[in-house]
């Protein structure tokens, strides 16, 4: 990650933003990560696969707008409207993803859901600091 992220005209001259597409990848593999362990937790039993499938299905989503926010196209390329929606829709699967781990740990304290918790306020506040800044207009 380190290698491709971007030097960014932050106020902060020491941030390097990561590229967005590399947030939802990064995000994409904790989620797949985190469903094998729920289902590790459980001993594989087939009872408990539905881990597996949440953490691939949802894993797959966040992926698929990583491919679809690669680079990032001017208003004029004919890729940025589908990149400016899988941008944003990965931003609302992410912070949906936080509400409902919140919601799971709260019900049912399970540590997995703390930590998937934690990860999704992780890749959210990653998203939130790359979100690039309007340039400053001179009159």
């Amino acid at each position: 990650f380190g290698a491709a992220a971007t030097k960014d005209s932050r106020d902060d001259d020491s941030f390097v933003a990561m590229p967005v597409a590399e947030i939802f990848m990064g995000y994409a593999l904790f989620l797949v990560a985190t469903g094998w362990f729920g289902w590790a937790q459980h001993g594989f039993a087939p009872a408990a696969l539905h881990s597996l499938y949440a953490g691939v299905a949802g894993g797959g989503l966040i992926f698929g707008c990583g491919i679809f926010s690669q680079g990032t196209p001017t208003k004029h390329d004919p890729t940025y409207k589908a990149w400016m929606v899988a941008v944003h829709v990965g931003l609302l699967l992410v912070a949906l993803f936080l509400a409902v781990f919140v919601i799971q740990f709260l019900r049912s304290r399970r540590g997995l859901f703390a930590v998937m918790a934690t990860g999704s306020a992780v890749a959210l506040a990653l998203l939130i600091k790359a979100k690039p800044k309007k340039e400053k207009k001179l009159l």
